[in-house]
């Protein structure tokens, strides 16, 4: 057929792709759905039957039928149905659902490719055909759409142009399911009434397992979604009929689904202690404005036409001026009053603008309604209506976003009016999202106020949702369906149901018999056992639902000061941190910087800002401690700046330098100052023993000093050093603080870590073949050896003569001119050597002669060739930045050569150590190559293990804790047992459960199983405790300043001790009450806790014996009382009864034609006889 034949035709005014795009609207296919229902409502139809038909030629094997009784349309409504957009609803005041005059189009193409519909109004039938089939197979880029009619009284056709009838008919048998008139007129015979109106969807759409979207086979009463459902579906996006029960706040229409009623639901009557919070604000103000400025638009037309007709009349009047004719006079009033009433209209219009302009600053009121759902309490959340339709269901807002039993099982209603929230085009989601954001937030808050109010929480939740019969831990499981909890959750939820006849909602009673009752689809007030509403002329009842009120949390004027109080303090020490800050970026910035500043690294210039800060070292073990001393009789000679040990350009390094002498500090900690990859690597020489300090002192200010790159040296050459005096380290202890020994430890750990990377990169010296072994031998031992804490250089190795003591010397040199050597040599050198510590203490003894060999006799003084070894006590022993002249360093490197060089060097690399103390100033001697002195002390192997024994048994009385069946346990230090491999110790605890955990243990003493409960002085610290140290370093730092609780916090203690023993004791305990007062803190550390609390119990469990006693006896006294009270009402029930028969006998007997036969009829009869003898 040609597309000419189709010019006379009702065109969509659309292209044919715009049905396809329109109709992907709508994601949720029962939105579509809803659209036709929506429709219908809006119709004012009282019942809506949804249907389906199967049409096995028709593609997905069936049609699905919309049926309403609403309202219907003639032919000139019908023709608007096709102009996309074009809808008689849209008013700011109307209820209707529909506003965009598109759901009829965009459901029925999302359902299915075609649609036909039949319509019934005003005793005219109209049929509209809508078919993408027909565009498809004609070609057709317009949207053509036969619209014939009937008179429904003869059905003959309605037409001014049968040939244009004649073409719509023709198309429709052709692509319609229905190819005779006959068949369209009985679809217009299933519209039973005066007006209604039939949608029929076909061919419809398929899954990719080409079967329909819609699953009509599974249950024959309902319409599913097909496809496996997934698990935690709502069921009203599996269930049409469950969708369409909640569709409407207040369903007034009926809805039947495969021919079965649908039970609609007024969700503020399902649900328990339901209560209204009225909201008010104005944040909503979008619909508000369009309406406003929409309003404007019409006032100003208005004003222009009646500005144009007053015009219009004054320009007639002048025209006519003094012609008093009637046809004159006629029209120049009809102009006059034309131009009034155009007036009016404006005005009217410019009123209403007004008024719409005021209601924009007013605030919006909406009522939240809240109540728990006991039925199904895992399906929770806001339902958000839009004009009575269903938008949004089961929004978690406020508590419920959090996922625990806080508002668990709470329903919230809300009915959004169009002027507050305007909804999509899908009626799925708001068109504002700010906005709806905003009330779902309000709604939050009315939630948890809600919350408060039911006080369930106060209750305990379990318990109140076991009293419903939820039984079980999983929150979807449903509740038991046992009968005493149904009855239990119908007593609580009415009955609401709705009348079949007159539409109205009526409440019934609770009757005990009607639990699980099925009530009848044609349910009618007739049949409410409530007589006041047993009529369909009685007024429906409202329900009176509590009104709640939100409590917000108001902040007191101190709490608001304080709030603001440490805000500004904050802010303040950020400020103060930001101005301590200066960033490097170049050489010039290190040199304009004062002596006195210490430098940080930018966080983004080092990857050690990234780690967690390193814990502070334990201090030195009692062995480096208790070394004797000698009096260091020389001054130290004046620091001078290094100059540059080669032409290679100079990089900037960091020196210690020290400053105002002091006191020097309590015991230190040793501390190495590690060195920028980028400096090691360019000296290529060993560093030097590194610097030392104590934790409790403040560290030295730092500065930038820039050193230049050494020239490359032999890996057997050793530096000379210059040691330093006491007055430069009680300099240095003097300018030590807090806050620059935080910044040092992040130096220090970026630097290690450069020299991790440096030290890949640099050539290692060569090795002899008994040093190569001796240093396989001693691989774990070194990895040990190198704490994080501290780096000792300081190695022991016990031999048959007795105790060797191998220290790194430092020399010192005499002349005019001295020289600081640069701190990149110094900690380089020391990381070489530390490959090789503690080999002596692990070596064979021919290894340890040929340590010693080499050594030869030296004087007792230092001289400037050679170190100086001195006994000096662990509290006044330090390393500072060493010095050496360049003369005596050629003549060091001149020493690599030769057997005994050799052997030196050697030795040198294995006992190298960080303890240097000054030495008076001695004559010159002869220059040795060797750097390190083995020295031979007194003491035997059978002194050192006593001593070791002996420092060990000053662990005794430390209070620890021990892990025991995967508990900790407080305790103290019994006893200590020591040997050359461990030690022990034997913990007493205070108070263990005695049935599973003994008394007392052994445990090995730096074990997982064992901890210190506090850090112990540094005085009683063996060197064995140093590893234990270092593995609680993460929860707890050593105190080093304090060695004890001080007196006042121990008394506190105490006498808290007395007042708990007091209070919780028990009676005849062995101990009298009264001694506990004058206890001191020794006597209460030996409290027999274990008695004390197992005494506790038995009279705790004596006690609750009486209680159990006392009230089972009372209870059977109230239980023989009961018995006893319930014999003598049976007693008693009898004689009545007897004392009634008796009387009707009596009665009988005077006369005979009495007939009782209940005790309400014969205490009818003898209230008669009294009133009658009165």
């Amino acid at each position: 057929m040609a597309f000419s034949n189709y010019s006379s035709l009702n065109r969509a005014q659309l292209t044919f792709e715009y049905l396809h795009t329109n109709s992907t609207t709508h994601e949720f296919l029962f939105g579509a759905l809803a659209e036709l229902v929506d429709n219908a409502r809006d119709a004012n139809a009282t019942r809506i039957d949804i249907c389906t038909e199967r049409r096995p030629d028709l593609r997905g094997g069936f049609m699905l039928c919309f049926l309403d009784d609403g309202t219907g349309m003639d032919p000139n409504e019908a023709t608007h149905v096709i102009q996309f957009g074009k809808s008689s609803k849209r008013s700011p005041e109307s209820t209707h659902i529909g506003q965009y005059g598109n759901g009829l189009k965009s459901g029925s193409m999302r359902i299915g490719k075609d649609f036909i519909l039949f319509t019934k109004k005003e005793n005219m039938l109209t049929c509209l055909f809508l078919s993408r089939t027909f565009h498809e197979e004609e070609g057709l880029d317009e949207v053509i759409v036969p619209l014939p009619t009937w008179d429904n009284q003869n059905k003959q056709p309605v037409t001014q142009d049968p040939e244009k009838y004649a073409i719509e008919t023709e198309l429709i048998y052709k692509y319609s399911p229905f190819k005779t008139e006959v068949q369209l007129m009985e679809q217009f015979k299933k519209i039973e009434g005066d007006s209604g109106t039939l949608v029929v969807i076909y061919n419809l759409k398929l899954m990719d397992t080409r079967e329909p979207e819609l699953d009509v086979e599974t249950d024959h009463q309902d319409i599913l979604m097909a496809g496996t459902t997934p698990e935690g579906v709502k069921p009203e996006r599996r269930s049409f009929r469950a969708y369409a029960a909640v569709l409407y706040i207040d369903p007034r229409m009926r809805i039947f689904i495969q021919g079965h009623k649908v039970r609609t639901k007024r969700l503020s009557c399902c649900l328990y202690k339901p209560r209204v919070y009225k909201y008010t604000s104005t944040r909503f103000k979008t619909r508000t404005e369009q309406e406003v400025k929409r309003a404007d638009h019409l006032a100003k037309i208005a004003e222009e036409k009646a500005r144009e007709a007053e015009s219009k009349s004054l320009s007639l009047e002048l025209k006519l001026g003094g012609d008093l004719s009637r046809d004159a006079r006629t029209m120049l009033r009809k102009a006059q009053e034309s131009a009034m009433m155009l007036r009016r209209e404006a005005e009217v219009k410019r009123k209403i603008q007004e008024n719409k302009q005021k209601a924009l600053k007013e605030p919006k009121e909406l009522c939240f309604i809240f109540g728990v759902n006991i039925d199904q309490r895992e399906l929770d959340g806001m339902f958000v209506y839009n004009c009575s339709r269903l938008i949004k269901m089961y929004e978690k807002v406020g508590p419920q976003l959090e996922g625990g039993m806080a508002c668990g099982g709470v329903v919230g209603v809300v009915d959004v009016p169009y002027l507050v929230l305007e909804p999509t085009h899908n009626k799925q989601d708001f068109a504002d999202a700010k906005e709806y954001r905003h009330l779902l937030k309000a709604m939050g808050e009315h939630l948890a106020q809600y919350w408060k109010d039911v006080a369930i929480a106060q209750k305990g939740i379990v318990k109140f949702w076991d009293e419903f019969g939820y039984l079980s831990a999983n929150w979807n499981q449903p509740p038991s369906s046992e009968l005493r909890y149904k009855r239990r959750r119908a007593m609580e939820i009415p009955v609401t149901i709705q009348c079949d006849k007159c539409l109205k909602w009526r409440t019934l009673p609770f009757q005990l018999d009607a639990v699980d009752r099925r009530y009848p689809d044609s349910w009618v007030c007739l049949m409410n056992p409530d007589s006041t509403q047993d009529r369909c002329d009685a007024t429906e009842q409202k329900q009176n639902l509590p009104v709640g009120v939100l409590r917000k949390d108001t902040k007191s004027s101190e709490d608001k000061q304080k709030e603001l109080s440490e805000k500004i303090k904050q802010q303040q020490d950020k400020l103060e941190a930001l101005q301590k800050t200066t960033p490097i970026k170049s050489q010039a910035d290190v040199k304009k910087l004062p002596a006195d500043v210490s430098m940080k690294t930018s966080p983004q210039a080092t990857r050690s800002s990234e780690r967690t800060v390193r814990p502070r070292s334990p201090p030195l073990p009692a062995v480096i401690k208790n070394a004797p001393s000698r009096p260091s009789l020389s001054k130290p000679p004046p620091l001078s700046k290094p100059p540059p040990l080669s032409r290679k350009p100079s990089t900037p390094t960091r020196t210690v330098r020290t400053s105002v002498p002091s006191p020097p500090p309590p015991p230190p900690i040793r501390r190495v100052e590690p060195v920028p990859k980028g400096r090691a690597a360019a000296t290529g020489k060993p560093p030097l023993a590194p610097s030392t300090r104590s934790p409790a002192a403040k560290p030295p200010s730092r500065t930038l000093a820039p050193s230049r790159g050494a020239a490359s040296r032999s890996p057997r050459s050793t530096a000379k050093q210059t040691p330093s005096t006491s007055r430069q380290r009680k300099m240095v202890a003097e300018k030590e603080s807090s806050e620059e020994e935080e910044e040092e430890e992040e130096e220090e750990e970026e630097e290690e870590e450069e020299e991790e990377e440096s030290e890949e990169e640099e050539p290692q010296p060569k090795k002899s073949k008994l040093f190569s072994a001796v240093a396989e031998r001693s691989k774990a031992v070194v990895k040990k050896a190198e704490p994080k804490q501290g780096k000792m250089m300081e190695v022991q190795a016990q031999t048959a003569e007795g105790s060797v003591m191998m220290e790194k010397l430092q020399k010192q040199v005499m002349g005019p001119r001295h020289r600081t050597l640069p701190h990149s040599l110094h900690s380089k050198e020391m990381r070489n050597s530390g490959k090789n510590k503690l080999v002596a203490a692990t070596a064979p003894q021919h290894v340890q002669a040929v340590l010693t060999t080499p050594t030869p006799k030296l004087p007792a003084g230092p001289h400037p060739g050679r170190p100086a070894v001195e006994n000096v006590p662990g509290s006044q022993r330090r390393t500072f930045p060493l010095s050496i002249s360049s003369k005596e360093k050629k003549e060091e490197e001149k020493q690599g050569s030769g057997k005994k060089g050799l052997a030196a060097a050697n030795v040198a690399k294995l006992t190298r150590a960080a303890l240097y103390v000054p030495a008076p100033k001695q004559p010159p001697a002869p220059k040795f190559s060797s750097q390190a002195v083995v020295k031979i002390t007194d003491s035997t192997e059978e002194e050192e293990s006593e001593k070791e024994l002996k420092d060990a048994q000053k662990d005794k009385g430390l209070l620890v804790e021990v892990k025991v069946n995967k508990e900790w346990f407080t305790g103290r230090v019994a006893a200590v047992e020591a040997s050359k491999q461990s030690i022990r110790w034997k913990v007493k605890f205070d108070y263990v459960p005695t049935t599973t955990t003994p008394r007392d243990r052994w445990v090995f003493k730096g074990s997982d199983e064992v901890r210190l409960m506090r850090p112990p002085s540094p005085v009683s610290q063996s060197p064995d405790t140093q590893e234990e140290t270092e593995k609680a370093s993460a929860r707890m730092e050593p105190d080093t300043t304090q060695p004890g609780t001080s007196r006042e916090v121990t008394d506190s203690l105490v006498i808290m001790m007395r007042t708990f023993l007091r209070y919780f004791f028990p009676p005849d305990f062995q101990i009298p009450k009264d001694d506990v007062n004058s206890m001191s803190a020794e006597e209460l550390v030996a409290f027999p806790m274990k008695e004390y609390f197992q005494q506790y119990e038995l009279g705790l469990q004596s006690l609750c014996n009486s209680y159990q006693t006392r009230a089972d006896a009372r209870a059977r006294a109230v239980e023989e009382k009961s018995s006893s009270a319930e014999a003598r009402l049976r007693e008693s029930e009898e004689k009545l009864q007897k004392l009634r028969t008796n009387i009707v006998a009596l009665l009988q007997k005077v006369q005979e034609d009495i007939d009782i036969n209940t005790d309400d009829e014969l205490d009818a009869y003898i209230e008669d006889l009294l009133t009658k003898g009165d």
